[in-house]
C-alpha cells in the first residue's frame, strides 16, 4: 500500500491515504473522502481546542454548554466558534475585573487579540488593553512605581522608544503602547516593571 498520496494504476486518479478519525488503520481513498475525511480531523481539532479554550478561560463546562446553545440558536446560519469565544472572553473579562485578577484580564485580551488577528480583524483595542491591564497588576503589586519599555523586533519608530523609563501611574493615565506609529503589523513592545533604587 503506499503511504502518501499516487495515482491510481488503473483509472488514473488520484489516491490519498488517509485515516479516519475513529479508526486506527490507513485506507486508499478518493479525493472526495479523503475531503470527508479531513473534515472530520478538522471537527475533532476544533472540538480539542474549544475544550482546551474552556479550561483556559476558567468557566464552567456546563454553562458554557447552555451559551453555547443560546448563541448558536440565535446567530443561525451565521455561527462562528470565534465569534462565540470572543462572546465569552468578553464576559469572562467582565467577572476578572470586577474582582480585579488583571493578570486573567491581560491574557484573556491576548486571547482575545490572537482570535482578531487571525481573521484579519481589527485588533488595536485588545492589545492596547494587553498593556494596560500589565501596568494596572504592576500598580497593583504596589512595588513598582516605574516602568521601561522593552522591544524585542523593533521598526526605526518602535527603537526611539527603546530603553526609555516613564512613570506607572503616566502610563496608566496615557498608556503609549501598543505604539500607533508601529510600522509593523504588530507592536512588540512591552513594559518592564523597574525595581526602584
Amino acid at each position: 500500500m503506499p503511504q502518501r498520496k499516487t495515482k491510481c494504476p488503473f483509472c488514473e486518479k488520484p489516491i490519498f491515504v488517509k485515516r479516519r478519525v475513529d479508526e486506527n488503520i490507513k485506507r486508499l481513498v478518493t479525493k472526495e473522502e479523503a475531503d470527508r475525511i479531513q473534515e472530520e480531523w478538522n471537527a475533532r481539532y476544533s472540538e480539542k481546542s474549544f475544550n482546551s479554550f474552556i479550561d483556559e478561560i476558567g468557566m464552567g463546562k456546563a454553562y458554557i454548554d447552555q451559551l453555547h446553545v443560546k448563541f448558536k440558536q440565535k446567530t443561525g446560519d451565521r455561527y462562528s466558534v470565534d465569534d462565540f469565544k470572543i462572546q465569552l472572553i468578553n464576559q469572562r473579562i467582565d467577572q476578572l475585573v470586577k474582582k480585579h485578577d488583571y493578570h486573567a484580564v491581560k491574557i484573556l485580551y491576548n486571547k482575545l487579540y490572537n482570535i482578531l488577528w487571525s481573521k484579519d480583524l481589527d485588533y488595536y483595542h485588545p492589545l492596547k488593553m494587553t498593556c494596560f491591564f500589565e501596568l494596572l497588576e504592576y500598580k497593583q503589586g504596589d512595588i513598582f512605581t516605574s516602568v521601561e519599555i522593552s522591544i524585542t523586533n523593533p521598526c526605526e519608530e518602535c527603537k526611539k522608544l527603546d530603553g526609555k523609563i516613564f512613570s506607572l501611574e503616566d502610563m496608566i493615565k496615557d498608556s503609549i503602547l501598543p505604539n500607533q506609529k508601529c510600522l509593523k503589523k504588530y507592536c512588540s513592545c512591552v513594559y518592564l516593571a523597574v525595581i526602584d533604587e
